[in-house]
């Protein structure tokens, strides 16, 4: 005895489905890389170069450029999805204490002026 035709529809439906399935994970895009790029600021919203970008060990990552610009390229420390605790300091300015989620863009940072 052979199938019923509403078991074959089922049986196809169902292969149809985990093939589709399969090649959007094939191609679907990558996760965007854990990059967080950000600017550092006055209360006024002034760019503040050279401030020290680094975790809460100590460890420096990166300083402001000119521009209050910074960009942490977080490869092989953190993932995706991670929240990074950051440490963003400047002679005269009091340290700021971020909670920034992985990858971020745009993130910007105010120091106070002491």
């Amino acid at each position: 005895m052979g199938w019923s035709w509403k078991r074959r529809l089922l049986v196809t439906s169902l292969i149809v489905i985990v093939a589709f399935s399969l090649s959007w994970l094939m191609v679907r895009q990558p996760a965007a890389p854990p990059i967080i790029d950000g600017t550092v600021t006055d209360d006024s919203g002034n760019p503040i170069s050279h401030a020290t970008i680094a975790l809460p060990d100590g460890t420096k990552l990166d300083t402001s450029e000119d521009n209050g610009n910074f960009k942490l390229d977080l490869t092989g420390r953190f993932r995706v999805s991670d929240r990074v605790r950051l440490i963003i300091s400047k002679d005269g300015y009091a340290p700021a204490d971020a909670s920034v989620e992985v990858p971020s863009k745009g993130y910007v940072v105010k120091l106070r002026h002491l």
